[in-house]
């Protein structure tokens, strides 16, 4: 049985649980606006070279010609987790 009135079993908790995931939190929203800062910057109408249209095959992959988006792919990740 769970004493939840324990003051030393909820700091362990908390030390051992609670803050370890938030600062796994702060580091993966950091992360992520990293990567929002960097997919603001690019502009599809200057991707031109060979190099970028690689880069444009992995933005876009999962893309059908009618715009939508084909289930599981990258393209369906990047909009709904970036709104790229």
């Amino acid at each position: 049985m769970v004493d939840y009135t324990d003051k030393e079993g909820w700091k362990k908790f908390v030390e051992d649980y609670v803050i370890p995931l938030r600062d796994s939190a702060e580091i993966l929203v950091e992360y992520w606006n990293y990567l929002k800062g960097e997919i603001d910057k690019v502009s599809f109408s200057k991707i031109e070279t060979e190099k970028d249209e690689n880069f444009k095959k992995i933005l876009l992959g999962g893309v059908k010609e009618s715009g939508d988006y084909s289930e599981r792919s990258l393209a369906l990740f990047y909009n709904t987790f970036f709104g790229a």
